[in-house]
């Protein structure tokens, strides 16, 4: 009767809803994937599946340096798919003053869901878990130290001895 009919119904009813397919933000590249060094000017960047939405709140992404100290003076931005990361870079001979140092290797953390700084795309969709990578930055000697990406257009200025600037 009824009864019998009602039950079938709920037994074919779950069997003909759509199974929701639960997205996740991943991140397709980033920097030293590939084992390679990375230049003291980058490009640091994260390539992912979705486009992010920012601004990205404080504690969704630190560095970490040698001795496990944060790096500091990063620009980081959300622009599309893409995370990047903009260094310091030194304005001293010795390289020591910028957010990364030569030869040195350093630590990205990226925070997901669960915690409230985690990164998101738009649509709700987050990245799930804490996820780290580290890269190696150029020795100081490689012709590869600066690889261009991370100058400023304009035109460049020499600091003198004397503290007087020189076009």
């Amino acid at each position: 009767g009824a009864f019998g009919l009602a039950a079938a119904f709920l037994l074919l009813f779950p069997a003909c809803s759509p199974d929701p397919v639960l997205e996740s933000l991943e991140i397709l590249e980033w920097p030293g994937r590939d084992e390679t060094t990375v230049a003291l000017d980058g490009p640091f960047r994260f390539e992912f599946n979705h486009p992010l939405v920012g601004p990205i709140r404080q504690g969704g992404v630190s560095v970490i340096g040698p001795g496990e100290k944060p790096v500091e003076g990063l620009n980081v931005r959300a622009t599309g798919r893409f995370l990047s990361l903009s260094p310091l870079l030194p304005l001293e001979q010795g390289l020591n003053d910028a957010s990364f140092v030569p030869g040195m290797v350093y630590r990205v953390e990226l925070s997901g869901i669960p915690k409230l700084a985690a990164l998101r795309a738009a649509g709700g969709i987050a990245l799930k878990g804490a996820h780290s990578f580290s890269f190696k930055t150029t020795d100081l000697h490689d012709p590869l130290l600066f690889s261009g990406t991370g100058v400023v257009p304009g035109p460049i200025r020499l600091q003198l001895p004397n503290g007087l600037e020189q076009p």
